[in-house]
């Protein structure tokens, strides 16, 4: 019998640590503005006073948001990394969006992009979207989230005389996947 509750005890406590959230992910998060939804995320950004603009640390990235196919976006003075807001997706998920900039001598080279990112409360990284942003003078795209289950992201593609717009929808499936919608 003692050794059965020794036992309880222990899964209790180990489950208990599982659940527990990161401390410095929370650090993380408090940067980032409370949003509710429905919400633009550009006016969003945009609407921040430059006083409060705060910027995202090589750290912080390295830790919290970078992956293997951000191998162009480094960090010196020609790059900027901003945070931006966050909503609750679940009581076990949250999503952030942030906007990042690469400065290029050359506008064709220029690119700039807000990034959706879906973490759970322990910091890590379940899937991620650029969601509005331009390259270049050749994309433009921006984005509303209605809802965890309604992102909508339009596009403008321009080559040469034609411009090609497009709509996608996405949404954040109960694991945190982003997922294109299809009709």
């Amino acid at each position: 019998m003692r050794k059965l509750l020794l036992l309880i005890c222990l899964l209790q406590l180990l489950s208990s640590c599982n659940a527990q959230k990161d401390e410095r992910f929370e650090l993380f998060l408090e940067n980032f503005v409370e949003v509710n939804l429905p919400v633009n995320p550009t006016e969003t950004i945009n609407s921040f006073d430059r006083d409060w603009e705060h910027y995202i640390t090589e750290i912080e990235f390295d830790n919290y948001l970078r992956t293997s196919l951000d191998s162009i976006w480094e960090f010196n003075e020609n790059y900027q990394y901003v945070y931006g807001g966050k909503f609750d997706i679940d009581l076990n998920k949250v999503g952030v969006f942030y906007r990042r900039v690469y400065f290029a001598d050359n506008i064709d080279n220029q690119k700039s992009e807000i990034i959706l990112c879906v973490f759970d409360y322990k910091g890590k990284l379940i899937a991620r979207l650029p969601i509005a942003g331009g390259y270049g003078d050749s994309i433009a795209f921006s984005s509303f989230i209605q809802s965890p289950k309604k992102i909508i992201v339009k596009t403008k593609n321009y080559n040469f005389e034609k411009v090609k717009d497009n709509i996608e929808y996405f949404e954040i499936k109960d694991s945190g996947k982003i997922s294109l919608l299809t009709e």
